[in-house]
């Protein structure tokens, strides 16, 4: 789609990855990171867009991976996400926690958090992004699925919990 460099990224490298782009013919390459160091991989604001799929939902700590996604996107470059979300009862900014017999998924320990639209809404807005669209698409009882594109924005002196974040790749 006129891109002129495409980068897929995962914790563990996938042979489904080679396979795939060698069937498809495609240009697109691969680096191994962890979302949470994605600085010490791939240059400070150098993606104009990220898309970030299916992965929020498995994080211990998914802010700082919203963070550490920001500092590879251009100034007011986009991120494009798709998870799961806790499906309240009430609208309130949590993140339940799916562990032991609270699992959502039964017998998915790796999937652990799941916040809600409104929570969603505010960690995107800590980790510097404007949120320009969210959509939740398949309410169950207790979880649904959840599209939000995000704007990267500038850092304002209201964003005053940056000062407590510890040295990391993701500052």
């Amino acid at each position: 789609m006129g891109a002129a460099e495409v980068v897929a990224t995962d914790v563990v490298p996938r042979p489904t990855f080679d396979l795939a782009a060698s069937v498809l013919g495609s240009r697109v390459t691969f680096r191994q990171s962890s979302v949470y160091k994605l600085t010490s991989v791939f240059p400070a604001e150098g993606f104009d867009v990220v898309i970030f799929n299916g992965v929020l939902y498995h994080l211990m700590a998914p802010l700082m991976a919203l963070i550490s996604i920001n500092a590879v996107l251009r100034p007011e470059g986009t991120l494009l996400m798709e998870s799961a979300f806790y499906n309240a009862e009430q609208e309130k900014p949590f993140i339940f926690l799916s562990y032991g017999p609270d699992q959502i998924y039964e017998n998915d320990v790796s999937s652990c958090t799941f916040p809600t639209p409104k929570a969603f809404r505010h960690m995107c807005n800590m980790a510097l992004f404007t949120v320009m669209r969210q959509d939740c698409y398949l309410r169950d009882r207790s979880v649904g699925r959840i599209l939000i594109e995000g704007q990267k924005r500038a850092r304002v002196a209201t964003d005053w919990f940056y000062e407590y974040l510890p040295e990391a790749d993701v500052l």
